[in-house]
Formats: structure tokens, C-alpha cells, sequence
């Protein structure tokens, strides 16, 4: 096997790619790395990095340089490691609006995702994915993390896109570190047809200390809308940080059913005390075969979790029902779960089988719903 490069691009400015494949390159397909301070601009429309010896695609902006990234019906697909991977470093700006195309089958070691978007920079920096499909990856499907201590924060958006059949999980949301940073997750189908699989189909993050020295600082507002996620893991999972971070979270009409891990909607934290804000409305959260939510905070830190009639504005207007543990097990430190006027799948609300309260902690579930709304 050959061990060049497919495309070398590196420190070249307003570059077009435009239909072709590259197949088969010994290492990377198409390899950029910009390590000055300009403003570079790269357009790729109707290309294919396929069966590269590492990744399918890594772009790297370094130093005060800025990239802005045009990229409509790019795919990378089983390559080896990363399928596309995208990283601003340092004081580096990064921009990205990438519409369609495939990630598929890419990885081998469960770590590797099909497309990695990695902010670790002062700078300032947004991406945007629409209409893609991230299918059969061994690892993540796409995964964006950001690990900076930018003040103008970075903001990750991913819609109306696909997640099948990821080992570790379809669409992430991460920070490390000292981030401030905005993940916008709207429209999605998230699935998995594997057996027995844990892989969650939506995943937001505040990463715990981050390389055990590091204290994590982010501060991560999630907005969550619009999403299905069905026969992963958890079909959401939320995970707050160490003690200084922050998490804020609003879900809002989602579908989440059929998963097989701990519930539909699920939070942890533990051994940390990262701070989780949770807003829910308008959710279907049913046929999950564990619970349909679990709030799960083994912290010490005080959560404020509203699904409906709480501090946060939700109205509710949650269906939860006919999930095979509970419908709400709730350990929130002794404080009470705000849940009201949401249809529990009778019309006399949540029974007392259907709740289960850990740690001194409570419900408040009434006003409810006495049809589906």
C-alpha cells in the first residue's frame, strides 16, 4: 500500500475540490494543515475520501490563522481511523457549514468517529452539519468536542441528519477543559438495529477534569429539539462535570423510545459536581425497556430539573408511558422534580409503581394530563 497522501493541501489558500475520488491513499486522503495567520478558504463539493490508510480527511488551522470551510456532499467512508476530521488550534478561528454526504464504516479501535470537529483554540469558531449520514462507524458517528477559553465561546450545530449503527454512540456533544460552548442538535434520527448494543443515540458532555489535572470550567448550553432517537443505549444522555462546570439543557419535542440501557432521558453524574440545568417539554418518551427517565445525581451539587411547573419555564406536555422499569426514577439529592402537566398513559397521573424516589428526593407531577396531548 502506498504511504502518501492522497491530496496534500497544506498552507494553500481558496482551495476548490469539486468531483473526484480519492481512493485508497496510503495515509490520508485529503491532508491541510495551515499554520499561519492568514484567512484560507477551502470549498469541497461532490468528493469522496475512501479507504484511506488512516483518515479520510484532516484539516488543521494553527496559530492565529483562520479556516472557513465550504463543504456540500463530502464523504469519508471506511477509512481507516477518522473519517473527516477538523481541528482549530491555539488562537485559531475555525468555521465550517458542511451540508450532506456520508460517514460511514470509518475506524477500528471504538475511539474514532466518522467525523470529528475538535475546537481547541482562544479564537472564535462555529460548524454547522445538515442533511448527513453517519452509518456503521466503530466508534462515534459524528463528535463534536471543544476545549478552549475563547470569551466569544464556539457553537456546534448538527440537523436534519442520520446516526445508524455506531458502536459507541450517533451524535456528541463535548467539553473539556475551559470551554464556552453551544451545541444545537435539532431534527436528527439517531438508531441503532444492533443487539444488545449501550451506544447512546444523543450524548452532551462536560468532560471531568480533563487529563485528571486540568479542572473542567465549561459552561455548555444544549438545546435538544426535534430529535428520534430509538433502540440505542440511552436515546439521551446527559453528563455533567466537575464541580466548577456548568451544564444547561432544554428538551424539547424529542421521541425517545425503544432503548435499552437505563431510560429514554438519562443523567449522571458521579463522583463529580458539575451543576446540570434541565428543561423538558413536549417530549414522547415510551417502549423503553429500562426507564423512561432517570435522573441520576450522585453529586453534591444541587440540580434544577423542570419537566414542567419548574424555576426553568417548562410547560410540560411530556408523554411518558409504558416504559418496562419506571416511568420517572428520580435521586436528585433530596430536592424535588418538577413533572407537572404531562400524560403518564392513564388518566389518573403517576402511580405510586410507576415512580421511584432514591435519596430523599421527590416528584411534583400534579396538575397532570388525563388524555395524551
Amino acid at each position: 500500500m502506498p504511504t502518501a497522501n492522497g491530496v496534500d493541501i497544506a498552507n494553500a489558500n481558496n482551495v476548490t475540490l469539486d468531483n473526484i475520488t480519492i481512493s485508497g491513499a496510503g495515509n490520508i486522503g485529503i491532508d491541510g494543515l495551515w499554520t499561519d495567520s492568514r484567512t484560507h478558504s477551502l470549498n469541497i463539493s461532490d468528493v469522496t475520501a475512501e479507504m484511506s490508510g488512516t483518515h479520510g480527511s484532516w484539516l488543521e488551522v494553527q496559530n492565529a490563522g483562520t479556516l472557513s470551510l465550504s463543504a456540500n456532499q463530502f464523504s469519508a467512508n471506511q477509512n481507516m481511523d477518522y473519517g473527516f476530521r477538523m481541528i482549530a488550534r491555539n488562537t485559531s478561528n475555525m468555521y465550517a457549514d458542511i451540508n450532506g454526504g456520508t460517514y460511514n464504516q470509518n475506524g477500528n479501535a471504538g475511539v474514532e468517529a466518522g467525523a470529528f470537529i475538535y475546537f481547541q483554540s482562544s479564537g472564535e469558531g462555529s460548524v454547522t452539519i445538515s442533511n448527513a449520514t453517519a452509518a456503521n462507524n466503530f466508534g462515534r458517528g459524528v463528535w463534536i468536542a471543544a476545549n478552549n477559553s475563547s470569551a466569544n465561546g464556539f457553537t456546534g450545530s448538527v440537523s436534519d441528519s442520520t446516526f445508524v449503527n455506531n458502536s459507541n454512540a450517533g451524535l456528541v456533544g463535548e467539553a473539556q477543559a475551559n470551554a464556552l460552548v453551544t451545541f444545537n442538535f435539532t431534527g436528527n434520527t439517531a438508531y441503532t438495529e444492533m443487539a444488545g448494543t449501550q451506544a447512546n443515540g444523543i450524548y452532551v458532555a462536560n468532560y471531568f477534569d480533563f487529563g485528571g489535572a486540568t479542572p473542567n470550567t465549561s459552561v455548555v448550553t444544549a438545546n435538544i429539539l426535534n430529535n428520534t432517537s430509538y433502540g440505542n443505549g440511552e436515546g439521551v444522555r446527559l453528563q455533567p462535570g466537575s464541580t466548577a462546570s456548568v451544564l444547561n439543557a432544554t428538551l424539547n419535542n424529542n421521541v425517545f423510545h425503544s432503548n435499552t440501557g437505563n431510560a429514554g432521558v438519562y443523567a449522571q453524574n458521579t463522583g463529580a459536581n458539575g451543576t446540570l440545568n434541565l428543561s423538558a417539554s413536549g417530549n414522547q418518551i415510551y417502549n423503553n425497556t429500562g426507564n423512561g427517565v432517570y435522573m441520576n445525581d450522585e453529586s453534591g451539587t444541587q440540580w434544577n430539573i423542570d419537566f414542567g411547573g419548574g424555576s426553568l419555564g417548562s410547560g410540560g406536555g411530556n408523554s411518558i408511558f409504558n416504559n418496562t422499569g419506571v416511568e420517572m426514577r428520580v435521586d436528585v439529592d433530596g430536592e424535588t422534580l418538577n413533572a407537572e402537566n404531562n400524560w403518564w398513559g392513564v388518566a389518573t397521573g403517576l402511580a405510586v409503581g410507576e415512580r421511584t424516589l432514591e435519596d430523599f428526593s421527590d416528584i411534583d407531577f400534579d396538575p397532570f394530563l388525563t388524555s395524551a396531548p
